[in-house]
């Protein structure tokens, strides 16, 4: 028995030895894993902690940079409440964070701008798209401040709450400087209204008592040949009254172009001219002259020249006689040399008729060349004492060949040895030109006649009208009508020019467009409103940023400038008669 059981205890002990292993062998792994486990939640609970670590320290960063951004960041709840504000925002309201966080903003909103405010919140959470206001705000303290609010509505991560986020700017200082600038503009517009109603003003009151000397020395210069010798010396004087108020007309008329080229109002008008036509006018212009100083004029014309040359005829005109004059003016002995040819640049589909102008007069030094274009300079102080000029003429003739689409330079210049300038004039192709009676004033400056002589009798039987304010410009006028045939009535005003007009039966009215009591543009629309068929012919010193102060005015048959040029006047009398309403 005893050895039975011992057997039977020692076979039970050989069946549980394997299970116990199995246990211990599953235990150990158990316990490696735990120790795995443990180890690897070690690893982790450390890197977590630098996660929030990191984390932390950036969302310290970023609220440093929130708080303490130049910027002014605003959030706002739904109701418009502040729940978010940075340091800038709230020194912009001239408070703390504590006492703005939390309540509602429209407590720094000054009335008027209320609604507005209430309105920008609700955009912004309708539309969920940045949007911007300007706004008055009134700071702790009362000021008062102009602010521009750009705000973005967003859903909050945490709750899913609407909030608006928002960047204040004050932008008193630059609403300021706007408005500054907005005035200092106007200031700068009515300042060159005022220059141009300036000029027209001189050109206006200069031009009148001009047009009466003018008209009193043509009237002298007309008196029988057969004159004693103290009519001689008469005529003397009448030559220079002539030769001074023509200098001085045309030095009007150069300070009005350098006004109109410098404000952009030049017109141009274009037409067909023959430059060898123009050029031979030109010298004959300056034969007297020549004559006078003993120097002559050479030209060559390249045998490739066009025949005609599409351009301004008035300003190519101004322009040649500008330099020729100049040339001749400082060349006290050899001659001026005119070369006329084609140039056209390698490259460059455009073509230019240039023109060289050489003399042999006393030229000028690099240094003097580079302020030769300037206005109102000239190379030295002594030259205007010594020649005379204002040193308008270079400075004009170069804007003006400029406005044509060429140019005008100075080639060369040696002092004591001479100068040549080169003057470059587009070669258009031939546009649709204006007709002569579109020109407008500024093309209307023609070389006046040395007098009157021919228009007798031009106007016989002609009943004339005339509706001027200034006695000495109505005597002047109806002397010269008289003269050439015509039966004169004269009106001090624009109302008695309407009343004349109204009862008789002239067959044309010369009208001043500044009159008493009613203007000459009132008077003709009074007379034509009437049922008047008759030609008015406007008369006046006026000039307007246009050129032409009857331009699209079709009261008008024509416009003459003062002082008047009588063989023109005379012939547009007669033109205006026999073709009703063809302007000049």
């Amino acid at each position: 028995m005893l050895s039975r059981d011992s057997s039977t205890v020692s076979g039970d002990n050989s069946i549980q030895r394997p299970e116990l292993d199995a246990y211990k062998s599953e235990a150990l792994r158990l316990a490696e894993e735990l120790n795995a486990k443990e180890i690897e939640l070690s690893l982790r609970s450390e890197a977590l902690e630098r996660s929030e670590m990191r984390l932390e320290g950036l969302t310290k960063r970023f609220l440093d940079f929130y708080n303490f951004s130049p910027v002014a960041y605003l959030t706002f709840s739904t109701a418009g409440e502040v729940v978010e504000i940075n340091l800038k925002a709230s020194s912009c309201l001239g408070t703390s964070r504590g006492e703005i966080f939390g309540k509602s903003f429209s407590f720094f909103v000054v009335p008027r701008s209320a609604k507005a405010f209430q309105q920008h919140i609700r955009d912004c959470i309708n539309t969920f798209q940045p949007m911007r206001i300007n706004l008055d705000l009134v700071d702790r303290d009362g000021r008062v401040f102009e602010a521009e609010l750009e705000s973005v509505a967003s859903r909050d991560e945490r709750d899913g709450d609407v909030l608006v986020r928002s960047i204040l700017r004050d932008v008193t200082e630059a609403r300021s400087a706007e408005r500054e600038l907005r005035l200092a503009k106007d200031s700068a517009e009515a300042a060159s209204v005022a220059k141009t109603q300036f000029l027209a003003n001189m050109s206006h009151e200069m031009r009148t008592p001009l047009g009466v000397i003018l008209g009193y020395a043509d009237l002298l210069a007309d008196l029988d040949d057969a004159a004693t010798d103290s009519l001689s010396a008469l005529c003397e004087g009448v030559d220079a009254i002539q030769r001074n108020g023509k200098h001085l007309l045309n030095l009007i008329d150069e300070l009005l172009d350098i006004a109109k080229v410098e404000a952009g109002q030049m017109k141009m008008v274009l037409s067909e001219i023959s430059i060898r036509e123009e050029l031979d006018i030109i010298i004959d212009h300056f034969k007297v002259k020549c004559r006078d100083k003993g120097v002559g004029i050479a030209i060559t014309v390249s045998p490739l020249l066009p025949p005609l040359l599409v351009t301004d005829e008035v300003r190519f005109r101004q322009i040649i006689l500008n330099i020729l004059s100049n040339a001749l003016k400082f060349t006290e002995k050899g001659s001026v040399k005119i070369d006329v040819y084609m140039q056209r640049n390698p490259g460059d589909r455009d073509e230019f008729v240039c023109i060289d102008v050489e003399d042999t007069g006393c030229g000028i030094t690099e240094e003097q060349a580079g302020q030769l274009f300037q206005p109102f300079t000239q190379a030295d102080s002594s030259t205007s004492r010594r020649y005379g000029g204002t040193g308008l003429g270079l400075s004009l003739a170069r804007h003006l060949a400029e406005a044509l689409g060429g140019s005008l330079k100075l080639l060369r210049s040696e002092a004591g040895v001479g100068s040549t300038f080169t003057i470059k004039f587009l070669n258009r192709q031939a546009p649709q030109l204006v007709s002569g009676n579109e020109q407008s004033l500024g093309s209307e400056r023609t070389v006046r006649a040395e007098s009157h002589s021919g228009i007798e009798d031009m106007l016989v039987g002609l009943k004339v009208l005339i509706v001027e304010d200034a006695p000495d410009n109505r005597i002047i006028l109806s002397k010269f009508l008289e003269n050439a045939g015509a039966l004169v009535e004269c009106a001090e005003d624009g109302r008695r020019g309407v009343e004349c007009a109204s009862k008789n039966d002239y067959d044309v009215v010369l009208m001043d467009l500044r009159l008493p009591i009613m203007d000459g543009y009132r008077a003709s629309a009074v007379l034509r409103q009437r049922g008047y068929e008759r030609p008015i012919i406007a008369i006046s010193a006026e000039i307007t940023e246009t050129g032409d102060p009857i331009e699209n005015n079709k009261d008008f048959d024509a416009y003459l400038s003062k002082p008047i040029n009588w063989p023109k006047l005379a012939s547009t009398i007669i033109q205006c008669q026999s073709s009703r309403r063809h302007l000049h």
